[in-house]
């Protein structure tokens, strides 16, 4: 049995990850990030209410996911709005 766990993960320690932007306050926490080619926007709040991680080709559809995130869900739960906010910014393909 082999224990070298960088054998599993060859790329652990490249440069592939680049945060882009972050927040936390006592109620969520948020981050847009770079990994390798793809933009990934996830948000997720303590008590469970928000839960959001999405994946984009384009880092201006990451931004306005997270944009849209920080306006509106910094101190409240998410509603209905968040999903069709999410399907619009998808609305050309699951990897938009």
């Amino acid at each position: 049995m082999d224990c070298n766990s960088y054998s599993y993960a060859p790329h652990m320690l490249d440069e592939r990850h680049k945060q882009i932007a972050y927040y936390e306050n006592d109620d969520m926490f948020m981050e847009l990030e770079q990994i390798g080619d793809v933009f990934q926007c996830s948000a997720y709040s303590w008590d469970g209410d928000l839960d959001v991680c999405e994946e984009f080709s384009k880092l201006s559809k990451a931004a306005k996911l997270y944009e849209f995130i920080e306006q509106n869900y910094t101190s409240g739960p998410p509603g209905d709005e968040l999903d069709e906010f999410i399907r619009s910014l998808l609305s050309d393909g699951r990897y938009a």
